[in-house]
């Protein structure tokens, strides 16, 4: 049994451990203020902690799930503090949370502000309270509060977890209600102390504790002493509030591209580096028309960690490398930071951009007739003249004239050049329309296409069974450019069966060869992420990070962290160290307890 003990108490340190290490706690007293003073805002690294004082009544029987207005009043609550009469019967500066008698260890029968039993909540000093209601004798301004209720609202703070806190003098039949509210002002907690016996409670100080992620705004209620509603004396103190660690910050820095010459230096983007304590990302963003065709990324301790030659880097060399095709506007890289051993690591972000800038948009169509060869009709004879000019083939035409096109012959063909060649794009890419008017026999085309003019690529069967759907004498053949990234050239060949036609048959006529792309113009530039020099003779740049607020390496040598600056443990640091040790002290108590059974 004590075997079983030990190990589940180092099961559930190592527990408690983990659970408590992403959060933080906003601790606060009141130690700074002078008594009376009005408190209305406490300034906390995770943001404002404000107080107010709210109308009593309207809380009165309110219950979970039901909403509130908690309007201010105009009143704030007020500092009470020990001890501070200056004379006997002097009750001016009483709080009056308790009676400093003889009966509680205090020196003299004259009432003054006193907590008797912190309980171990470590209240005591300086506490909150109350606005003093100055229509009362001394005795009774705080005793009788003015029927208000204390409101802490805690909505600008990120991250809550739990609120806890002291509070002092439940006594003489007096009830408490702490109320926890959301931020819409939705009740989703109601805790009830009480009521109090006699001075049993008189100067004492109760834990009151609530964890809920939804916690915007705490209000203390008090109530029932000498059997009315509001009518108490208590003080709060010692707050604490549990909130989730902050992360550390993001850091943007632009994507400069073309950045060799200033003067021609364009802001293509931002790359953004982000944490939350277990891993590291960085995203590299796009705008303006700008894509990311390759990205290379390294993240090292020193700048010398980082791949060069010459204090140059090598982008090719880097850690993280991606190709995208197409290109993207968006592309994050991820790291485990249990692979970086500093908390200010060097940051080399590269990248590949272009940007397309729109010369024609689709539809346009050939340019020029770089070569053909147009054979004869099916009885041997030339083909009309009317039918012969091969630029007719060139230029999209819609009238039902033979003008209008040009007939390859049966087994002639055709070569039409593009200015701007037919980029590879979504869908297919090229159009290939043929007039055939009314009912005809199957004329058919082979079509291929080429950078140079020299080696092609065959793209597929055009005919004449496809109708345009706009121009019925029109028919359409369309193919996608597959594995070529543009094509500057379009050959077209006659494969028509001259045995299904007549003999005055002249083979495929061809209307036009038509882009289904946008003719664009491709920039293409190199990109880094904006940042000092590399020692090198050129542009590029890196940038560091601060990982110090959501991380602490893991992998310390010799009390040294590889570029980073050594800090003193810090609070959490010993007590998880603590905890290790009690883990270790605690395993080994267990084995000798095994080896005396």
């Amino acid at each position: 049994m004590k075997k079983i003990s030990l190990l589940f108490l180092s099961l559930l340190s190592l527990v408690l451990m983990s659970a408590s290490a992403a959060a933080d706690t906003i601790s606060i007293d009141f130690e700074s203020f002078n008594e009376y003073d009005s408190v209305s805002s406490i300034s906390t690294t995770y943001g404002n902690v404000n107080f107010y004082m709210t109308s009593t009544n309207p809380l009165i029987g309110l219950s979970v799930g039901q909403t509130a207005a908690l309007t201010p009043t105009g009143d704030l609550p007020e500092v009470g503090a020990e001890d501070t009469k200056t004379s006997p019967g002097d009750n001016i500066k009483i709080v009056g949370f308790t009676v400093n008698d003889q009966r509680f260890g205090g020196t003299d029968t004259t009432r003054d502000d006193y907590v008797r039993d912190p309980a171990g909540t470590g209240a005591g000093g300086k506490t909150l309270t109350d606005t003093r209601d100055m229509s009362r004798s001394d005795l009774l301004k705080h005793a009788y509060t003015k029927y208000q209720s204390v409101v802490i609202d805690l909505s600008s703070l990120s991250g809550v977890q739990s609120f806890s806190m002291a509070a002092i003098d439940l006594d003489h039949t007096e009830t408490w209600n702490i109320l926890y509210f959301d931020s819409s002002n939705v009740l989703i907690n109601k805790q009830t102390m009480g009521p109090g016996i006699g001075y049993a409670g008189d100067g004492k100080a109760y834990l009151i504790s609530y964890a809920n992620p939804n916690i915007a705004k705490v209000v203390f209620v008090g109530s029932m002493n000498l059997g009315e509603y509001d009518r108490l004396g208590f003080a709060l103190d010692n707050l604490e509030i549990e909130v989730e660690e902050q992360g550390c910050e993001d850091y943007t820095t632009d994507l400069i591209a073309g950045g060799g010459n200033p003067k021609s230096a364009m802001d293509a983007g931002q790359v953004t580096v982000s944490s939350d304590g277990e891993s590291l990302e960085v995203t590299y963003q796009t705008e303006d028309g700008w894509e990311i065709t390759e990205t290379h990324l390294d993240i090292e301790c020193s700048l010398d960690e980082i791949p060069q030659k010459n204090g140059n880097p090598i982008p090719g060399k880097f850690e993280y490398s991606n190709d995208f095709e197409p290109g993207v506007t968006e592309h994050t890289v991820t790291i485990n930071l249990d692979d970086l051993c500093c908390t200010d690591p060097i940051i080399a972000a590269h990248a590949v951009v272009q940007k397309k800038i729109l010369l024609n948009p689709t539809p346009y169509y050939a340019d020029v007739v770089v070569d053909y060869n147009q054979s004869l009709r099916k009885d041997g004879t030339p083909v009309r003249p009317g039918r012969s000019v091969p630029e007719q083939g060139l230029a999209f035409e819609t009238g039902r004239d033979e003008t209008n096109f040009f007939s390859l012959g049966f087994g002639g063909w055709l070569i039409a050049g593009f200015n701007c060649p037919i980029r590879n794009g979504p869908g297919d890419d090229i159009k290939v329309i043929e007039d055939t008017w009314g009912s005809y026999p199957l004329e058919k085309a082979e079509v291929y296409a080429s950078n140079d003019g020299v080696n092609w690529v065959y793209l597929g069967l055009a005919d004449n069974t496809v109708r345009d759907p706009v121009y019925n004498i029109h028919t359409i053949a369309t193919f996608d450019l597959g594995s070529m990234t543009e094509a500057k050239y379009i050959k077209v060949i006659d494969v028509s069966d001259p045995a299904v036609h007549n003999n005055e048959a002249d083979g495929y006529d061809l209307n036009a060869i038509e882009s289904l792309q946008d003719c664009v113009e491709i920039q293409e530039e190199t990109a880094w992420g904006e940042g000092p020099g590399f020692p090198g003779k050129n542009w590029a740049m890196y940038f560091s990070y601060d990982l110090s607020d959501c991380y602490e390496p893991q992998c310390l040598e010799s009390g040294s962290i590889t570029g980073a600056a050594v800090s003193s443990p810090n609070e959490t640091t010993w007590l998880g160290l603590i905890s290790v040790l009690s883990i270790a002290a605690l395993a080994v108590v267990s084995i000798v307890s095994m080896k005396k059974k």
